[in-house]
């Protein structure tokens, strides 16, 4: 079953600190967006990619796509990563199984992602493929920022002076004359059936270094969809879009379609198909942010109740309850016990 289609916010927030840059009035454009009010607060909350998509483009559209994607995708770098990819990734021995875990997990930073490494001509090809974006006219933005996500792992153990042989795009626009100048050392194809790097085996070969962004296993979050190959179940995905909402207000059906680019009627049907529902599936996400807030002991119970969204505390401590078996307060005295 396809999921919707979100990214982590930490990536949005590459392009909120270039329009900066470039004197765009960020918090303006973002009040007349229908992107989460709070996102920048968010760095690790999960964005709908087709709302976004088109919103990055038209803010940024004193530049060509494939220069939006550009500049903004060089500040892309591991300490950007998700922190359950970054400790898979410092537990690596080697360059090329930290690239690996890398590809393995992609999909946490953006459920478009199917990715992997093959042979190609002596020469180890590290792709990513986004097939429900194909032919999208915006898609290039994100290609820029998987290509400099997949060199910053490689420059992690070959050295920031690294740069692949080749480097492919799907989309056919032209390369801006500052990228091909960035990488002198590369052959730039676009209209390629992969978004690629091309790497040299020896520079996969090396020792991985103990990297400064790497964090213990004990660090290490649960992954959205479970310790599989498959990092995203429908419900996940869904509750992850959603959550940056909940302390907007209610979080309606219709909303919630708009965020997965389908009917409400089939949005649906994909819940009771995955054995939920969508006023469950609120539920879910209002539990999953409130859990970890209770573990802030800044915070009382009820500025966790309203940050969650519930209208009052004695709501928040039924509905939790009933995913917990706790009240609140009991599960904060067992978890800070712990």
């Amino acid at each position: 079953m396809t999921v919707p289609l979100i990214f982590r916010a930490a990536h949005l927030h590459l392009f909120l600190d270039l329009f900066r840059e470039i004197g765009v009035p960020v918090e303006s454009a973002l009040a007349r967006s229908a992107l989460p009010g709070a996102i920048e607060e968010m760095p690790d909350a999960y964005v709908s990619l087709p709302l976004a998509l088109p919103w990055m483009a038209q803010t940024g559209r004193d530049l060509t796509p494939m220069e939006l994607g550009f500049l903004a995708s060089r500040a892309v770098s591991l300490g950007s990563l998700d922190v359950r990819l970054q400790g898979s990734l410092g537990a690596a021995v080697s360059g090329y199984e930290r690239i690996v875990r890398a590809l393995r997990l992609a999909a946490i930073e953006d459920s478009a992602l199917a990715a992997g490494v093959r042979w190609d001509r002596g020469r180890l090809r590290l792709y990513t493929s986004m097939p429900r974006l194909a032919g999208h006219p915006h898609a290039c933005i994100v290609e820029w920022v998987n290509l400099q996500a997949m060199i910053a792992v490689v420059q992690s153990v070959a050295g920031q002076g690294w740069a692949p042989v080749e480097m492919t795009f799907v989309s056919r626009a032209g390369v801006p004359d500052a990228a091909l100048g960035a990488f002198d050392r590369t052959r730039v194809l676009v209209g390629q059936r992969l978004t690629s790097i091309l790497v040299e085996p020896a520079a996969l070969a090396l020792a991985a270094r103990d990297d400064p962004h790497s964090v213990a296993d004990g660090a290490r979050g649960k992954l959205p969809g479970g310790e599989t190959a498959e990092v995203w179940t429908f419900p996940a995905a869904l509750r992850s879009a959603i959550q940056p909402y909940l302390a907007e207000g209610p979080v309606g059906l219709a909303q919630a379609a708009e965020m997965a680019r389908m009917s409400p009627r089939t949005l649906q049907r994909r819940l009771r198909h995955s054995g939920t529902s969508f006023a469950e599936t609120v539920q879910q996400a209002r539990f999953d942010l409130a859990r970890g807030w209770l573990s802030d002991a800044s915070l009382k119970v009820s500025d966790v109740a309203l940050m969650a969204g519930y209208e009052n505390p004695q709501h928040f401590s039924r509905a939790f309850r009933k995913f917990s078996g706790l009240t609140p307060s009991d599960f904060r005295q067992l978890t800070s016990a712990s």
